[in-house]
């Protein structure tokens, strides 16, 4: 059985129990939707899979039930989507074959796999936080070290360049994954952007944080083709948001996106992570915009993927 924290238990399963069920895979959730979901022993087949939503954990569940079918797997990716799946099965000797859209997995790939020694980067969607607070916080200047800089992932190094932030890349890597040390400096007179298309699934985790760099910028900024953050730990785009103009900020959330004016940080009040890490996360950058405290309410939620958070934090504001 799988049930995870309360977070996880409103997010909607049944993209993923789909194709997995398809597969022959025997899981039951509560409503056919939502978790706990019960596991029994099955015997998977291959499928060949269009995918409904450009969504790299659909895609990484059907890739690792496929190396256990005795027939071939074949999807067909709905947009570009993060490939750390892909590029650790090619590590391990899973043969993979990526073309365009598709992606192919043989029968029984799983036989194949090897072991072999692997060097895991620094999480980019961690960075994020203290790339943005080094962006908007005067004087500062942060060098984060041994940051995964996958192409399909890093989406929001293209965003800070041509939003014209001061940010520098150095010690690069070419390894499975590839790294970087990343260096930001306090960037005053960022431009505008329009977040859209391939680019969004490339920085899908990063915009909430993106949406409070925006606000920092000299002109309106729009971010669209971004419905999957309706369906994370808290619908990300109204949450972000809400959460923000609470506190002065100027957004205006869409169906896909959010319209953000320049705006600041005009007044303190007490907001709510909703359980989200991220949004968590976000709220804490933010809160380097003012003098005064700011009260977030189920905060703990950030150690769902960075529990020493808020000790590297303080550190760097020891040490401005």
């Amino acid at each position: 059985m799988l049930s995870g924290d309360e977070s996880i238990g409103k997010r909607p399963m049944d993209r993923i129990l789909k194709p997995l069920t398809a597969m022959d895979a025997n899981i039951t959730a509560i409503d056919n939707n939502y978790t706990p979901l019960i596991i029994k022993p099955a015997q998977i087949k291959g499928i060949n899979y269009e995918m409904e939503v450009a969504s790299a954990q659909v895609k990484s569940a059907i890739l690792f039930a496929s190396l256990f079918a005795d027939e071939q797997t074949t999807i067909k990716e709905l947009g570009t989507t993060r490939n750390h799946s892909e590029t650790m099965f090619e590590h391990f000797n899973i043969p993979v074959q990526t073309k365009d859209d598709y992606i192919e997995i043989p029968p029984k790939g799983i036989e194949h796999i090897q072991a072999a020694d692997f060097n895991v980067p620094g999480d980019i969607s961690s960075a994020a936080y203290f790339i943005v607070a080094g962006l908007i916080t005067p004087d500062s200047d942060i060098t984060i070290h041994n940051v995964g800089i996958n192409s399909t992932r890093s989406g929001i190094i293209d965003i800070v360049t041509q939003m014209e932030g001061n940010i520098t890349l150095f010690n690069q890597t070419n390894g499975a994954e590839p790294t970087a040390s990343i260096r930001v400096q306090y960037s005053p007179n960022m431009k505008p952007i329009h977040i859209e298309g391939d680019l969004v699934p490339r920085a899908i985790d990063e915009i909430p944080i993106i949406a409070l760099l925006c606000t920092q910028a000299n002109g309106t900024s729009i971010i669209k083709d971004a419905e999957e953050l309706k369906v994370k730990e808290t619908n990300r785009i109204d949450t972000t948001a809400n959460m923000l103009n609470l506190l002065g900020f100027t957004l205006q959330p869409t169906n896909d996106g959010m319209i953000i004016h320049p705006s600041a940080l005009e007044q303190t009040a007490t907001v709510d992570s909703y359980t989200d890490h991220r949004i968590g996360m976000m709220l804490a950058i933010a809160s380097l915009l003012t003098s005064e405290s700011l009260t977030i309410n189920q905060f703990d939620a950030v150690n769902v993927s960075f529990p020493g958070f808020m000790d590297k934090l303080k550190q760097l504001e020891n040490e401005g």
